[in-house]
């Protein structure tokens, strides 16, 4: 009975093991009819095209290129598929080939050599570097368009390297102070012809590539490369007369351009001797009072920032020697009517009824209490060291071609909160001051406003500025 029911069992196992080794023979022992070809390429952009020819389809198989670029590989997803080249090469071997979909076997494959040298057209724009302006943390490069084409340009894609084969690279946009970098980056929709390049390292030689896209087409290429200069001091400069009762100072950079500029990731430090106060600093340039009837000297280092390794420069400095004058003042007027300042101007301390006055004039004589000019009453005492508070009924002013020469007060002005006198240093009764007012306004800081209505109904008068060191009253 046994027998027998192996006997009728043994025709479904033969049934079984035929299937079975049809579709072995099926997938791995058929012969297999795939192709493909190079439908274009642009060595410019070192991209192809490549399209599946062949229609036979193939069960539980799938298709993936091996473009022979060293990149990995990739699956077929449609019959047309593109492909930018790794490398620098001109020649590929591209294999399309067929893998078993459960075991990823390889079935078969098919190869293609694609020749960029075969594909090389003419660049769509005639283009050579024209000029550097070279600095040592930025470089300025620009090319010309030698067949007026500039405007045709697509978009600009820029390279910078510290190698000519381009494999070390260094950020487009922010330079050495970043670590991202990469290569054929967009920096303009249109065609430019310049860029600078920021951020640098001195003494350094840089390789560029410029690549000019055609809209829908090929590229032209500007290859380059340039050395930043050597690290510098940078260039100290003082301005005094401009700036009134203040001293000015800012630094030429070590980047190209004459003057600091914001592109530039760095910081000057400033030092001054003697110390010296710092009122404000606006568009790079530092304004320090600077008392009459001394020297200062400024010494300015410049340091690179947010790089892996910052740097400073080698020290500038500038010495601003005194013009051996008593009274700096400048000044401005309305309706036409001058301060009773023309000529030489002085600065004197006299004793008046019991009080120390100060007073800024023509005047080299002994003044008194109504010589032309201006008069400030301090009291029984001098002042001490710091600021002094002027008002109208301390400040005064006298011309006497206004109001038969009656004295005119300071008047409140828009933007000043108070006016006041800083005063440096008083050595025996020899005062170093400067107009220094609390204001809202670097403008309005040193100013001086004179009206009285009860005087003349038209006259103001403003002085601007004013820095003095008066001489010696004597004692009273």
């Amino acid at each position: 009975m046994k027998y027998l029911k192996l006997f009728l069992i043994l025709p479904f196992i033969f049934l079984f093991g035929s299937c079975s080794d049809d579709s072995d023979e099926f997938i791995h022992d058929q012969d297999y009819d795939i192709s493909f070809e190079i439908t274009s390429a642009d060595s410019f952009k070192r991209s192809g095209t490549f399209v599946k020819t062949s229609n036979q389809e193939y069960i539980d198989a799938y298709y993936e290129w091996n473009w022979g670029d060293g990149s990995n590989k990739e699956k077929l997803v449609s019959d047309t598929t593109g492909h930018i080249f790794l490398g620098t090469d001109s020649i590929f071997e591209v294999t399309l080939e067929l893998h078993d979909q459960f075991t990823g076997q390889l079935l078969t494959s098919t190869t293609d050599t694609l020749d960029f040298n075969e594909y090389i057209s003419a660049p769509p724009f005639d283009v050579e570097v024209s000029t550097f302006a070279l600095g040592t943390w930025d470089t300025d490069i620009s090319w010309n368009y030698l067949d007026n084409s500039q405007d045709d340009v697509y978009a600009t894609y820029l390279t910078l390297a510290l190698d000519s084969n381009y494999s070390s690279l260094i950020n487009v946009i922010e330079g050495t102070t970043s670590s991202d970098a990469e290569e054929d980056v967009e920096v303009a929709r249109s065609g430019l012809d310049s860029y600078t390049f920021k951020n640098l390292e001195a003494e350094t030689t840089y390789y560029f590539k410029v690549r000019l896209e055609e809209l829908n087409g090929p590229s032209s290429i500007l290859k380059g490369s340039f050395t930043t200069k050597t690290l510098q001091s940078p260039e100290v400069v003082i301005s005094y007369e401009s700036m009134g009762n203040a001293i000015s100072v800012y630094a030429r950079s070590n980047n190209y351009l004459n003057t600091d500029s914001a592109t530039i990731d760095h910081e000057f430090t400033i030092a001054t001797t003697p110390a010296l106060e710092k009122i404000s600093t606006e568009n790079g340039i530092t304004k320090y009072f600077k008392p009459i009837g001394s020297d200062a000297t400024f010494t300015i280092t410049e340091s690179t920032t947010g790089r892996p390794t910052n740097i400073t420069s080698p020290a500038g400095t500038d010495t601003y020697s005194d013009q051996n004058i008593s009274v700096f003042y400048t000044q401005s007027t309305s309706s036409g009517q001058d301060l009773p300042l023309s000529g030489t101007v002085y600065s004197q301390l006299y004793y008046y009824q019991g009080n120390y006055v100060l007073y800024i004039g023509d005047s080299n004589n002994t003044p008194v209490f109504n010589s032309e000019g201006i008069h400030i009453t301090f009291g029984a005492s001098l002042p001490a060291v710091g600021n002094f508070n002027l008002n109208s009924g301390n400040t005064k002013l006298i011309n006497n071609a206004v109001g038969s020469g009656s004295p005119i007060g300071l008047i409140g002005s828009a933007g000043i909160n108070s006016y006041k006198l800083k005063i440096f240093s008083i050595e025996t009764d020899i005062i170093t001051a400067a107009v220094n007012n609390d204001a809202d306004f670097n403008s309005e800081q040193h100013k001086l406003v004179f009206n009285d209505q009860s005087v003349s109904t038209s006259y103001l008068a403003t002085i601007d500025e004013l820095s003095l060191k008066s001489t010696s009253a004597g004692n009273p």
